[in-house]
């Protein structure tokens, strides 16, 4: 999947922002895949499952010499504390019928194009499979509580077929945390597998989202 795009047609009426649009893009790609979730994997699309996320958080806490290198010893014991509450969550999030996806996993607009009427979704170096949600942190980052609010409602409006609304709300609380954590396991294995005059260039990505994780659970 490295290096591929992705292109998704929408039709605009007048007035609709374009804004709105791709996000509708997205999680149509994103529902599409839904079903396709077996072929993907059978590519070689990385497997972050939740469970797989879960098997992912000692390996990630054990670290120590990566860990010792970029975080305090306060944040490093905080983190490994909450270990058997990150396993825990990834259990609990998975109980929700919200179905696993193609997850693009650097979402962002600087990674989407428009022309003639469609969307192309490209840099898919950090895809693979994993829930939905973890597309969504630019929501989770929205500094205006209510745009936020609005953002969210939106998104979780398109997963309603699996859910009530209420349990999607449930369902986002415990995907916060759990996004931060899928992104700090992505950055320990983006860099573990760099050449090491490369790893430099994205060695803040882990302490910056493994503290994001914390911060979250405050």
């Amino acid at each position: 999947i490295a290096g591929c795009c992705w292109r998704t047609s929408v039709r605009r009426s007048s007035g609709t922002p374009r804004s709105k649009c791709r996000r509708r893009c997205c999680v149509d790609t994103a529902r599409c895949s839904a079903t396709r979730v077996g072929d993907l994997l059978a590519i070689g699309c990385l497997d972050r499952r939740l469970e797989r996320l879960a098997a992912q958080v000692d390996p990630l806490l054990e670290d120590t010499a990566t860990l010792a290198s970029q975080l305090d010893a306060a944040e490093i014991e905080r983190l490994r504390a909450l270990g058997p509450q990150l396993q825990a969550m990834c259990a609990e999030l998975a109980s929700y019928a919200v179905p696993h996806t193609l997850v693009h996993g650097d979402l962002h607009l600087g990674n989407v194009a428009r022309s003639a009427g469609s969307y192309l979704f490209f840099d898919w170096t950090d895809a693979c499979v994993a829930h939905p949600f973890f597309d969504t942190i630019s929501i989770f980052q929205a500094k205006d509580p209510n745009v936020q609010a609005r953002l969210r409602n939106s998104y979780l409006g398109v997963w309603a077929a699996y859910e009530p609304i209420e349990r999607l709300l449930e369902a986002w609380k415990v995907a916060k945390p759990l996004c931060a954590l899928h992104q700090a396991v992505s950055y320990q294995h983006i860099v573990a597998t760099l050449e090491d005059t490369s790893k430099p260039e994205l060695a803040s990505g882990l302490p910056y989202w493994l503290r994001t994780l914390l911060q979250s659970l405050e």
